[in-house]
């Protein structure tokens, strides 16, 4: 057979094994792109049943592979509810309880409930209702809601033994059962234990205030608003509340507003470190109607403010006082030093203390021998990166001249003297009619 023959009889046979058109069908073989397409659903048709296979498989891994649902048996007699579990493979545990409402032998409680998943082979605790208890067990009385002395007492003449253990509730009284375990109408043997929840109060947070300032030294100490602050910085509180309301006495003698506002620092100072909570409505009750005024005033208010705060939003905490570093004073400006302190009429002269950052003028009171001389004491002091600097003016008379600040709030440091440089080598003697000058500190000038 030629190659020509050869080929005549493949495309005979090609076209016996082609099948034939079905008649009346459009039926063609399908090309490239049609089989494409069949390629493409395939493919994802296998994409599904992956996702489906990775689904199955992740919720049979996240119930485990051991893991069963507890079957509901509440209501069933006891044989039944345990043949239910034991066809899931958990075992059982029947306590009898005391019930006549059901049936004796109906289970009337599961634990843990129904559709819980646990592992296989787990025990599910199962309370029977009981008729009348066998002769020789104890019915468990019922002393939730009863104070702890009452439900042990009640424990104990049940011929069991109670055992308590603290509970924080914020619903139940103080000292009270809130769940007792047997339950109340359980059976069991004399002498099991019960054990009882006592509510306890809810643990207090510790109330961290920090209390004022010392004064500076230098602060001057003679008027009553000092002796007031010193003793609110004391904590001296029972002494200043006693003090302000007692006629005689220096803080007595403060004005209206600031004995209210010391009063009401007290009181609540009382309440929170001298267990006098009766102290708090009043102190609250005073706090809308003060006016702080002084430097010394602000710190006293801002620490009545902090101490009713506190109470407001944790009543029962304790009280712990932290103080600033050492190196920190009460917010009023106070002179600590002059620099120089001795010189010429029209020296420059720099004022050195602690919170002069507060002052809003220097005042100047110059002195001769024959006492002050000088009814306007403004200066031209200037602040200098903390300090205060300043020229003297002092007339050909002057010995002598005290150095004051005024803080914003109106209140005045006491001075610090300056001894002026005259021609004499040494002052005469004073006369009865002429004062005596301390170089030290100034009279103090404030509370102007």
């Amino acid at each position: 057979m030629n190659a020509e023959d050869w080929r005549d009889a493949s495309s005979h046979q090609s076209a016996r094994r082609r099948r034939p058109a079905r008649r009346g069908s459009s039926y063609q073989r399908p090309g490239p792109e049609g089989l494409d397409g069949y390629r493409s659903l395939a493919l994802a048709g296998i994409g599904v049943l992956l996702v489906i296979v990775v689904f199955l498989a992740a919720l049979v891994i996240s119930r485990g592979s051991d893991d069963v649902a507890v079957p509901s048996v509440i209501g069933l007699r006891t044989d039944s509810a345990v043949e239910a579990l034991e066809a899931v493979g958990l075992e059982s545990m029947t306590e009898p309880v005391l019930r006549d409402d059901v049936d004796p032998g109906t289970v009337v409680s599961q634990d843990p409930p129904a559709e819980s998943l646990v592992s296989e082979g787990s025990s599910v605790r199962l309370l029977v209702a009981a008729g009348q208890h066998s002769p020789g067990q104890v019915e468990v009385p019922d002393v939730v809601g009863r104070l702890q002395g009452d439900a042990l007492a009640a424990i104990a003449s049940a011929g069991l033994a109670g055992q308590t253990q603290p509970v924080t509730s914020e619903a139940a009284p103080v000292g009270t059962v809130v769940a007792q375990d047997p339950p109340a109408g359980m059976i069991v043997a004399p002498g099991s234990p019960v054990r009882l929840d006592i509510a306890q109060e809810q643990e207090q947070e510790i109330n961290v205030i920090a209390w004022i300032l010392d004064l500076a030294p230098g602060a001057p100490t003679g008027p009553p608003e000092f002796k007031a602050y010193q003793a609110l910085l004391d904590r001296d509180c029972d002494t200043l509340r006693r003090d302000l309301v007692t006629d005689g006495t220096d803080v007595g003698t403060l004005d209206p507003n600031a004995r209210a506002l010391y009063l009401a620092a007290a009181d609540a100072c009382s309440a929170a470190l001298n267990g006098r909570p009766e102290l708090w409505a009043a102190a609250q009750d005073a706090l809308p109607t003060l006016n702080p005024v002084s430097c010394l005033d602000v710190a006293a208010y801002n620490l009545l403010v902090d101490l009713l705060d506190t109470h407001t939003h944790n009543p029962g905490g304790s009280y712990q006082v932290t103080t600033g570093p050492s190196t920190e004073y009460a917010p009023c400006p106070t002179m600590t030093v002059l620099e120089p302190s001795r010189g010429p009429r029209n020296a420059v002269v720099r004022i050195v203390g602690t919170n002069l950052d507060g002052v809003q003028e220097v005042r100047v009171v110059y002195w001769n021998r024959d006492g002050q001389d000088d009814d306007d004491p403004a200066t031209n002091a200037t602040p200098q990166n903390g300090t205060w600097e300043l020229t003297l003016e002092a007339e050909e008379d002057i010995i002598s001249a005290c150095i004051y600040v005024v803080a914003a709030t109106g209140w005045n440091a006491s001075g610090l003297w300056f001894d002026i440089e005259t021609l004499e080598t040494a002052s005469p003697p004073p006369t009865s009619e002429s004062p005596t000058i301390p170089l030290d500190r100034c009279p103090p000038e404030s509370q102007e």
